[in-house]
């Protein structure tokens, strides 16, 4: 199980939906992040070649639209696992 899995995924965020990542909304967001937050280990430091995934994410807004994206790739070699974008 590795974070780009759908069972990681749901392991560490209680998401029984069938879609990996699904639309944003604050609360959502907000309870996926207080989900996560125990896992966050301040003073570790880990090695180059620990890291497996990547992950990048924005948003941004015109007059009534807002736009966001999120990619997770492989690391090193910066596959792209998951790719999504969202429009309102």
């Amino acid at each position: 199980m590795e974070p780009g899995d759908y069972a990681y995924w749901k392991k560490y965020t209680g998401d029984t939906d069938s879609k990996f990542i699904r639309a944003f909304n604050p609360r959502g967001a907000e309870k996926i992040q207080k989900r996560l937050s125990h896992h966050y280990i301040p003073d570790r430091t880990i090695e180059v070649c620990e890291i497996r995934h990547v992950a990048g994410a924005d948003a941004a807004y015109d007059q009534d639209t807002i736009y966001a994206a999120v990619v997770v790739m492989r690391f090193p070699g910066l596959e792209i696992v998951v790719k999504k974008m969202y429009d309102t």
